[in-house]
Order: C-alpha cells, then sequence, then structure tokens
C-alpha cells in the first residue's frame, strides 16, 4: 500500500510542473484572445464613429449649399425655400457610441451648430409666414426680422465651416 501511495506521488510530482505549465499556457492564451477580441472590438467601433463624422461632415456641407443658394440670396425678402437639416447631428446625440468618442469640444460645437440651424429655420418660418399673411404692422416687423437673421448669418456660415472639418 505504502508502495503504491509512493509509486502515485512520483508520478504526481513528475507531472505537476506539466500540468501547471499546460494551465498557464491556457490561461495566457484565453486571456491574450480576450484582448485580441477587445481590440477587435474598439476598431469596429471606431470605424462606425468615422462613418457617423462623415455623416455629419456631409450634413454640413449640404447646409453649406443651402447657406449659399438659398439663404445667403434671398433672406432679405423673407422668403427662403430651403431650411437647413440637423437630423444627422441629433442622432448622433442620442448614439452612446458617438458620445463615447466625441470630443468635448466637438460636442459643444455641434450643439452650438444644431441651435444656431435650428433658430435659422424659425426666423425662415416667422418670415415666411408675415410674407405671406402680410398681417397689421407686418410692414414694421419685416425691416427688423430681416435685420436680426442677417446678422445671424455669419455666425451659422462659420459654424458650419467648424462642422465641415471636425476631425476624429
Amino acid at each position: 500500500m505504502l508502495r503504491i501511495l509512493r509509486t502515485i506521488w512520483s508520478d504526481f510530482k513528475k507531472e505537476l510542473p506539466k500540468t501547471l505549465l499546460g494551465i498557464a499556457v491556457s490561461g495566457l492564451g484565453f486571456l491574450l484572445a480576450l484582448g485580441i477580441d477587445h481590440w477587435s472590438e474598439q476598431q469596429k467601433d471606431m470605424e462606425t464613429y468615422r462613418s457617423m463624422l462623415t455623416a455629419i461632415r456631409s450634413e454640413a456641407a449640404a447646409n453649406r449649399a443651402t447657406l449659399d443658394t438659398s439663404y445667403a440670396t434671398y433672406f432679405s425678402d423673407g422668403l427662403v425655400v430651403q431650411e437647413f437639416s440637423y437630423s444627422t447631428v441629433t442622432q448622433m446625440f442620442a448614439s452612446p457610441l458617438f458620445m463615447k468618442y466625441a470630443k468635448p469640444e466637438d460636442v459643444v460645437l455641434l450643439n452650438t451648430y444644431v441651435r444656431t440651424l435650428a433658430l435659422a429655420n424659425g426666423y425662415r418660418r416667422v418670415a415666411e409666414t408675415l410674407n405671406i399673411q402680410q398681417p397689421r404692422g407686418y410692414d414694421s416687423w419685416m425691416p427688423g426680422l430681416n435685420k436680426v437673421w442677417g446678422q445671424k448669418l455669419p455666425e451659422l456660415s462659420k459654424e458650419i465651416d467648424e462642422v465641415a472639418k471636425i476631425k476624429e
């Protein structure tokens, strides 16, 4: 009996280093696989974030065209047909992935951009309503509205250009 135990103990001592090495190698392999998976997910997330920025820049380019061909030309007449679009930016604000990777200064810029676009669209709607309905006092409202509206356009132009240049 004692001899059997010694044989088992001897075999155990011989196999212990191999077993521990196997466990360590398996553990390292598992950790390496987790690290690679995490890196791969980050790469996919960054590619998605880059696509989001591309969409925002494209929308800014469309808004630049709207500003140049519609607002800047016709705002003084109070008849601007096309509104600015900011739905892409607002959708990105709802995305946790976008908010995870966006720089704080870009978030501030985009918030200001959306606010200014919404304000310009609001001026457009009010001017259109006044021009179509021409209520009493219309002649006194329009010059003030056009003046304020016109003062906002250079600020808006600058913001559109800044959004179009956002980098990752």
